[in-house]
């Protein structure tokens, strides 16, 4: 109790926005373990309009993903995905992503396909939107839900048309 009434004199202590930015620099050189205390010590001070918000939770969600916790970090991500849309395109459609990639791991292909396509829906600029919805084709498909698919590659066919998924999208389209 002395020692911590002690330290805490010793502060100004980092802000969780300056804590955003050390997450994501661990994140980055693959000290995803120091990623993730970050992220589980911060979360619920989060403030969903603060831009930083959004690199923290990604940089704790990519970070559980990497260590092959993709349960933990599929719940971290979505929502990451869908909060961020106006204030980091950039780390909300990579959340969105990676979700989709932890929901493929689980081969839970319908739930995953969802997400592929909110990339799409909430980040149509983004240069992952086109791949969104390639892949939601594919988890459509791989759902036996072929309408779905076919629908999903005739819309990034079509809005895309020189995305870098295009050849891919044009040829599964022309395959079913």
């Amino acid at each position: 109790l002395r020692a911590s009434g002690r330290l805490k004199s010793y502060g100004p202590f980092a802000t969780w926005q300056e804590c955003a930015v050390r997450a994501d620099a661990m994140m980055n050189a693959y000290q995803y373990d120091s990623a993730i205390a970050l992220g589980t010590k911060y979360a619920a001070q989060l403030d969903d309009t603060d831009p930083a918000a959004c690199m923290l939770r990604y940089a704790h969600g990519r970070s559980l993903f990497k260590k092959g916790s993709v349960t933990a970090a599929a719940g971290i991500l979505v929502p990451n995905g869908e909060a961020c849309s106006g204030l980091d395109e950039d780390r909300g459609a990579k959340s969105l992503y990676l979700a989709g990639k932890s929901y493929e791991r689980k081969k839970m292909w319908c739930t995953a396909a969802k997400h592929y396509e909110r990339i799409a829906e909430l980040y149509p600029e983004h240069s992952m939107a086109d791949d969104g919805l390639v892949l939601a084709g594919i988890g459509y498909w791989e759902s036996n839900q072929p309408d779905k698919a076919r629908a999903a590659w005739e819309k990034q066919v079509v809005t895309y048309p020189t995305g870098d998924m295009a050849g891919e999208g044009a040829w599964r389209l022309a395959w079913t």
